[in-house]
């Protein structure tokens, strides 16, 4: 139950990088490049863990 959790928390974590560096470019913050960057990687581990928890019955 808690390996569960800790994907959860890290799926999440990888859509909050596909998410938040938009907002970061639109105000000057980062550059294009390096938001282009952050969301593949946010996209992989999105990708990557989330399978490994949804649609999975609890045990």
């Amino acid at each position: 139950m808690k390996l569960k959790l800790l994907l959860k928390v890290i799926s999440f974590a990888g859509l909050v990088l596909t998410v938040l560096p938009s907002f970061f470019v639109f105000n000057n913050i980062i550059t294009l490049d390096t938001d282009k960057f952050l969301m593949l990687i946010g996209t992989l581990i999105w990708f990557i863990v989330s399978p490994f928890w949804m649609n999975k019955k609890d045990a």
